[in-house]
Formats: structure tokens, C-alpha cells, sequence
């Protein structure tokens, strides 16, 4: 249970630590900014980049409490489904790749199930 837990930890603290060092990136998911349509290239990678690292880290996070049978997830499932509904960049990647994704998950992400109860 314990190397779950700090299974949780890692991809955290790897978000946390990257967006701490990209602040320019933070709109894109903590603001609602979308990306412009007359974006640059390089812009529009990055933003799509950090998407699919938030992305994986949330895939991960749901596996790991997926093996602890969901125990101390609510804060965790909260916060995905949230930057699903009200980031654009994320929802936009999480939709259009939704098949690269555990069925459950996606259905956990777009707010249709509470894996909690």
C-alpha cells in the first residue's frame, strides 16, 4: 500500500515541479486560457506537450488508487475532473485521445462515475 502511495507522489511533485519552472504554461491549465487560433507553432506544442504529461500523470495517479481500491482518492478524482470540465487544452487532448485511455478513466475524467462510494 505504501509504494502505491509514493507511486502518487512521484508524478505530483513532477507536475508541480514543472509548472513551477513553465509559468507561462500555468494559464492553460489553471486559468481556462485556450490556446489562440494564430498561435505559433512552438506555443501550440508545448501547451500540447504539458496536456499529455498531465494527462499521463492523471492515468497514473488513477491506477495507483485504482491497486488501493480507491481509498483517499476523492481530492485527487475532484481535481481531474475539474481541469476536464474547466481547462480547454486538457479537455480538448483527453477527448480527442480518449481511446489511448482506460475506458473507466475517461468515464471517471468527463464526471460520470464516483469511484469513491
Amino acid at each position: 500500500m505504501e509504494r502505491h502511495r509514493q507511486a502518487v507522489k512521484a508524478p505530483v511533485t513532477k507536475y508541480d515541479k514543472f509548472f513551477v519552472e513553465h509559468p507561462e504554461l500555468r494559464p492553460y491549465f489553471y486559468h481556462a486560457k485556450d490556446l489562440d487560433p494564430q498561435a505559433d507553432d512552438l506555443t501550440r506544442w508545448r501547451v500540447e506537450a504539458a496536456a499529455e504529461m498531465l494527462l499521463d500523470c492523471f492515468t497514473n495517479i488513477y491506477r495507483q488508487f485504482e491497486h488501493m481500491g480507491f481509498e483517499g482518492f476523492e481530492s485527487y478524482g475532484r481535481f481531474m475532473q475539474v481541469m476536464h470540465r474547466d481547462q480547454p487544452c486538457f479537455r480538448r487532448l483527453a477527448d480527442e485521445h480518449a481511446e489511448w485511455l482506460d475506458a473507466a478513466f475517461v468515464k471517471h475524467l468527463r464526471g460520470g462515475v464516483d469511484v469513491t462510494k
